[in-house]
């Protein structure tokens, strides 16, 4: 994996337009993690049809494609988490891991507000007070 760091020196208005998608993003995780959260919680199958299908329709508006992507990115860490679960009642996991826990939800646990990301096709960026510079 690669890591590049960038600077963006947007105006006033693209700036609000980016935090929207930002944390339009990260409220469509924490909402579709909180629904299959609570289906496995309750015992249920986790319906990765229905759901998908309802928070894309919900999302699509504001996000376009990248509901999709952010919907296909948390369809695999939950296949991933129940892989992973099967595994460890096997005990095929290697001794130093734990077990398993659900995806958790993009939130600074500090200030208790979301983590504001976004999608650009499948790179994730998370943003930070930092990448935002203003040209003097």
């Amino acid at each position: 994996m690669r890591t590049v760091r960038l600077r963006l020196l947007p105006n006033g208005s693209q700036e609000r337009r980016l935090r929207r998608i930002a944390d339009t993003t990260a409220r469509l995780w924490n909402e579709l993690n909180y629904a299959r959260l609570i289906q496995w919680r309750e015992g249920k199958h986790v319906d990765f049809k229905g759901t998908e299908h309802e928070y894309y329709h919900r999302y699509k508006s504001v996000l376009g494609v990248n509901a999709g992507q952010v919907i296909n990115l948390n369809n695999w860490m939950w296949n991933s988490f129940f892989e992973l679960s099967r595994q460890y009642e096997q005990g095929k996991l290697l001794k130093f891991m734990n077990k398993p826990s659900p995806p958790g939800f993009w939130k600074d646990r500090l200030l208790g507000k979301r983590e504001l990301r976004f999608w650009l096709g499948m790179i994730g960026i998370t943003w930070s007070q930092s990448m935002v510079g203003r040209a003097i």
